[in-house]
């Protein structure tokens, strides 16, 4: 039986997961500004599982944070730069611990990746997103409402099936 203090996970307060945000916005606009000419070298990055933090995403947590004054992220343009990682693939392909999971039909492959946490966060940002950029929204777009999972689950899918539905 495992001990609770040696768990493997981390919850972060609301307050935490906002610094944490805010730090990554101020790196971005770093390498937005930057030249680009240095390059990281990632191979001898390793992810190590003891460090895993399970960040909760709720809408009650959402409200709470709002509630404490925390600064947003600000949505920006820019010429940002992502860090490209070396795919290593001594790891890839179906892993036991996929395998252990009941996943029958499409759907539960799909709902695998684009879990309820996840889908939170594309929920939240898009609706940030709108919010931010308000100012300078056509008419049609005045009417905007907060989009919900469930519209996010219907707006990919229909994405993903466009995909293959062929023209005649």
């Amino acid at each position: 039986m495992e001990n609770k203090a040696t768990t493997r996970h981390q919850i972060l307060s609301d307050y935490e997961i906002q610094e944490i945000l805010a730090d990554s916005a101020s790196e971005s606009e770093a390498e937005i500004e930057g030249d680009g000419e240095e390059e990281d070298n990632y191979e001898d990055m390793k992810v190590d599982e003891r460090e895993e933090i399970s960040i909760n995403f709720s809408a009650s947590n959402r409200r709470t944070a709002r509630n404490q004054n925390v600064p947003s992220p600000v949505w920006s343009t820019g010429n940002f730069k992502p860090h490209l990682f070396r795919f290593d693939s001594s790891e890839s392909g179906l892993t036991q611990y996929l395998m252990n999971h009941q996943l029958q039909v499409p759907l539960d492959f799909f709902q695998f990746y684009f879990d309820q946490t996840l889908m939170d966060i594309i929920v939240t940002e898009t609706n940030r997103y709108c919010l931010q950029n308000s100012k300078n929204t056509l008419p049609h777009a005045a009417r905007w409402i907060d989009t919900t999972i469930d519209e996010m689950y219907v707006f990919l899918a229909a994405t993903i099936l466009m995909t293959h539905a062929k023209k005649t």
